[in-house]
């Protein structure tokens, strides 16, 4: 990542959500991967990551999906805007705000 002059939208969960799937892109690169399923997710239990609405982000990826774009992840990622990534791609954890914060939870389940 580097300095940028805009700040966009988004919170710690959803970065780092962002963060793990474009890392996980560039594994993806190599092809030896392709036959796995994984699923991560990042989100505070008290609903709200940073000055957002959501709670935080998950990334799904099945067998042989290649639909993952390192220019507009990398794009997203410079511009600290995952929160506008993962609302297009409909990937946002919306809870409402829970009265409770035990903690931020990550989650990844890999299937191989």
């Amino acid at each position: 990542m580097s300095k940028c002059q805009s700040i966009g939208k988004g919170g710690r969960n959803q970065e780092i959500t962002l963060a793990f799937e474009y890392c996980f892109s560039k594994l993806m690169l190599n092809n030896q991967y392709q036959e796995l399923d994984c699923l991560f997710s990042s989100y505070g239990s008290d609903g709200i990551d940073g000055p957002t609405d959501a709670a935080g982000a998950y990334f799904l990826y099945e067998k042989n999906c290649s639909n993952l774009d390192q220019n507009e992840l990398s794009d997203h990622l410079n511009r600290h805007d995952s929160y506008n990534y993962f609302a297009k791609k409909d990937r946002l954890i919306v809870t409402g705000p829970t009265g409770t914060n035990v903690s931020d939870l990550q989650i990844l389940i890999i299937n191989f």
